[in-house]
């Protein structure tokens, strides 16, 4: 059981991976990033990096300019938002997706 379950992880990580744009689970409660793909960050991540860290660069939780919070946006409404955000990719170039 515990081969299988590793067959899996390896097999959902390289999956991820293989995703070319920056993908991760945040934890709404605490907005801790708890898996990111090779696209969102460089070497291992940290257990306790946050969204705000991860995507922007930033030590602040984001949203308090023109381009508000994803993640804040649906705790407030329960919905699924489509919304422009700024990214900081690697090379610290604002992205906006």
């Amino acid at each position: 059981m515990e081969a299988q379950l590793s067959a899996k992880n390896l097999f959902l990580k390289n999956v991820l991976d293989a995703i070319a744009h920056p993908f991760c689970v945040i934890n709404a409660e605490n907005y801790r990033v708890e898996i990111a793909n090779a696209a969102a960050y460089q070497g291992r991540l940290r257990g306790d990096l946050t969204c705000y860290q991860l995507l922007h660069g930033s030590d602040q939780l984001c949203g308090f300019d023109e381009y508000p919070c994803p993640l804040r946006e649906i705790k407030k409404t329960k919905k699924p938002v489509i919304m422009e955000h700024r990214h900081v990719d690697r090379d610290g170039a604002i992205q906006f997706v």
